[in-house]
């Protein structure tokens, strides 16, 4: 049985992962042409204007997500570190429930049943291996 600490810890580790995929989602939507761009670049093989067009990728979307990636995984290197990997990565599957919420509430993305049904499922598994 896991403790309520090791069960909160997976959980936030989840919580953040699921919190910069918003972030890497707004910046991609804001840096689409740029990424085209540089993809159209390394075809044509110019590498030194695509360094150029890498640091106008920097900004605080992607800055965001890149330290809420890093705290996740520190938070889950140490669940790691006290708890069987099984119930670990399992718990921390809530990501998912967590992207669905975010991206359904935050993102206005439509959902349908079976995404909402999949999600749920997906919701009473972490909550069966939490137990």
């Amino acid at each position: 049985m896991i403790s309520i600490f090791s069960l909160l810890e997976i959980l936030t580790a989840a919580f953040l992962a699921a919190t910069a995929q918003i972030f890497i989602k707004h910046f991609i939507d804001s840096a689409k042409h740029t990424i085209k761009k540089m993809l159209n670049m390394l075809k044509e093989l110019r590498v030194g204007i695509i360094l150029k067009d890498i640091l106008s990728l920097i900004n605080i979307n992607s800055v965001t997500a890149a330290l809420l990636y890093i705290i996740a995984l520190l938070i889950y290197l140490h669940a790691l570190k006290e708890l069987p990997l099984f119930y670990v990565y399992s718990i921390f599957g809530s990501v998912f429930v967590f992207v669905y919420i975010f991206s359904v509430t935050i993102l206005r993305e439509r959902s349908n049943i079976v995404n909402f049904v999949g999600v749920l499922l997906i919701f009473i598994g972490v909550s069966l291996l939490a137990i």
